[in-house]
C-alpha cells in the first residue's frame, strides 16, 4: 500500500496574507474530488468501529489519516459529523486516482 504521508490538501494553493498580516493558505480547488468518474471508485462498506471516522478509513485505505477529507468530498457529504454510519456503503476513490490528483 502506498503512503500519502506529507500530502496536504493545501499543497497546490498559494500562500497569502490576511488583513491582519498573518500568512495563510489560499483557495483550494476541490473539483478533482467532487466529480470523480465512476471507474475511479470502489464501493466500501463501513465496518463497526469505523463509523464517523473518515481518518481511520483513509489510514486503512491510503496509509494517511489526513486524507479523510477526500472521502467527504467524493461522497458529497454536507455535514460530515458522525458520517459515515456503520454498515453504510460509501464511494471510495481508488488509491491510484488520489495519488495522481494530489
Amino acid at each position: 500500500m502506498a503512503s500519502f504521508t506529507g500530502v496536504s490538501r493545501f499543497r497546490r494553493s498559494s500562500l497569502i496574507t490576511t488583513r491582519s498580516g498573518d500568512p495563510t493558505y489560499g483557495i483550494i480547488d476541490y473539483s478533482s474530488f467532487k466529480n470523480i468518474p465512476e471507474e475511479f471508485y470502489v464501493p466500501y462498506k463501513v465496518q463497526t468501529g469505523y463509523e464517523g471516522r473518515t481518518d481511520l478509513i483513509a489510514y486503512q485505505q491510503y496509509g494517511d489519516s489526513h486524507l479523510g477529507w477526500v472521502l467527504v468530498l467524493a461522497n458529497g457529504v454536507k455535514n460530515p459529523l458522525n458520517w459515515p454510519k456503520s454498515g453504510e456503503t460509501i464511494k471510495l476513490p481508488k488509491s491510484s486516482y488520489v495519488r495522481r490528483v494530489l
